[in-house]
């Protein structure tokens, strides 16, 4: 698996047709009607500079004039994202699709983050809205599918400022035996688990009009009660309840590098995890999101 990286929307290191995480073209409300806390600040939308757009195509009507399908490209994306914003500021339950959007608001600035194959990536490229949070996104690409992801995603948080997996259920099962690097982890990863209890990519397929053999042989849902696998290795395991419960969890993270003075720990300062793991799990259903997701991309625009 070759490894990708940059900002949003660039281009991954990886082979060719490989892109990274970033979604280009993405557009920050400030996350209207959503607050945060501690370390999360507004996001705040960008300049057509902030685009990475030059002087040439400054919204002049010399350059509209001179550059018509760039500007129609960006009118579309500009009226696009702020569809996907309005529709998931207002959507109070847990769905797949509003994860990769709630993360670009929430994640303190800097964040390393991987993304796991499978439709977490995809979500990322479609729904991830521009920002100034200049999040560090990280992909593998290639042959390897969902192999490695825990194992690739410890070695990013490894002497790095506190990271972030974003992976569904069937990745995160497939490379378990990862989380026995904890022991010699130099820093601290949260992994964000999608279980929604199978392969969801294989929902857009026509095959998942099949039945049988579609749930055993495609969507392989597996039967494992994921706190007692986190016991197991000794690593924190909660359930996410809702959205404000979510941002509770990185609302007081720190990017210091070294541990929290005694001076801090008497006073009863709230701080989020320095070392070691921790699965923050998302329960959802598979069939309904990849409605609302397709629901949510066939939306015809002007």
């Amino acid at each position: 698996g070759e490894q990708g990286s940059g900002g949003a929307g660039e281009q991954g290191s990886g082979g060719a047709g490989e892109q990274g995480s970033g979604g280009a073209g993405e557009q920050g409300s400030g996350g209207a009607g959503e607050q945060g806390s501690g370390s999360v600040g507004a996001v705040r939308s960008p300049s057509w500079e902030g685009l990475g757009v030059g002087s040439a195509f400054r919204s002049t009507e010399r350059s509209r004039r001179s550059l018509p399908f760039a500007f129609n490209w960006f009118d579309i994306e500009k009226e696009v994202r702020g569809y996907f914003d309005r529709v998931f500021v207002e959507m109070e339950d847990l769905r797949e699709p509003k994860v990769a959007w709630w993360l670009a608001r929430y994640l303190p600035e800097g964040t390393p983050l991987f993304i796991s194959n499978s439709m977490p990536v995809r979500d990322m490229e479609w729904f991830w809205p521009l920002g100034d949070r200049h999040i560090q996104p990280y992909v593998n690409r290639g042959a390897n599918g969902i192999d490695g992801i825990v194992s690739t995603a410890l070695g990013v948080a490894h002497r790095d400022r506190p990271s972030v997996l974003l992976t569904g259920d069937l990745a995160f099962l497939h490379d378990t035996n990862g989380l026995l690097m904890q022991a010699k982890l130099k820093g601290h990863l949260t992994i964000v688990l999608i279980n929604n209890n199978g392969g969801g990519i294989f929902e857009m397929l026509p095959i998942s009009q099949m039945e049988p053999p579609f749930e055993e042989f495609f969507a392989t849902p597996q039967v494992v009660a994921v706190s007692s696998l986190c016991q197991a290795y000794d690593i924190d395991h909660m359930v996410i309840k809702s959205w404000p419960h979510l941002a509770q969890c990185f609302s007081k993270w720190s990017f210091e590098s070294t541990p929290y003075s005694r001076e801090e720990a008497k006073e009863g300062v709230e701080v989020g995890p320095k070392e070691g793991i921790r699965v923050l799990e998302i329960r959802c259903d598979r069939r309904s999101d990849n409605q609302l997701r397709q629901a949510l991309l066939k939306r015809e625009w002007q």
